[in-house]
Parts: C-alpha cells; structure tokens; sequence
C-alpha cells in the first residue's frame, strides 16, 4: 500500500499522518539505538532537518503538518518503542 495519493490535496501528495509517523519513529530510534559518543552529532542533524522540515511546511502554508510536526516532536521524546 502506498503511503502518496495519486490526487494532490491542500496538503499535497503525503497525508499529516504519515510525516507524523515518519518523524516519531526516527526519534524513537535515535532514542534507542545511538551511543552516547555519537548522540551530540545525532541531535544536533535530527534537530536541523526537523527545523528545516518545518520552515518548508511554513513556506509552502502546510499548518496542518506542521502541527502534526510538533506533535511527532513531542510523542517521540515523551514515550518510548
């Protein structure tokens, strides 16, 4: 099953949902599965390419996912796998 519609909405191709489940589970394996010698640089590029995510959801006037952006943010630190 393919995650893009065929049909380009107000959101554009990819539903909220799926940047949702894309960012909180890249957080939850960076969470678990990175040393701590590697965790400086892991943190500071995840934080970049969110922030750059969602300057471009702000630029192309997609609030919807970045809304979503946020949540995933926030469900991938709080909770775990």
């Amino acid at each position: 099953m393919s995650n893009k519609s065929k049909i380009k909405g107000k959101e554009g191709y990819v539903t909220p949902f799926v940047h949702y489940l894309n960012i909180r589970n890249k957080i939850w394996l960076l969470k678990k599965y990175t040393s701590w010698y590697h965790a400086p640089t892991v943190i500071l590029t995840s934080v970049a390419y969110n922030l750059s995510l969602m300057g471009y959801f702000i630029v192309r006037g997609r609030f919807k996912k970045l809304k979503t952006a946020f949540k995933a943010i926030k469900d991938g630190l709080s909770d775990s796998i």
